[in-house]
């Protein structure tokens, strides 16, 4: 899934209902920041909800990067 700056919150409500777990990487710890803007480096590049066995991963969106 795809969210526009909302994706840490989404996936902290779905975790909570779930009972899982998070693994959360942002755009501004990635090594390729630079390539970013500043004001986009909070946003999640990657995030990995799990549940048992079952996993769903999603990420934010950066305006004008698609």
């Amino acid at each position: 899934m795809t969210f526009n700056g909302q994706c840490e919150g989404a996936f902290k409500f779905y975790a909570d209902c779930l009972n899982g777990s998070l693994e959360l990487m942002r755009f501004g710890e990635s090594t390729e920041a630079g390539n970013v803007p500043e004001q986009f480096h909070e946003r999640v590049m990657h995030v990995c909800l799990t549940s048992g066995d079952p996993m769903l991963m999603a990420a934010d969106s950066i305006p004008g990067a698609y």
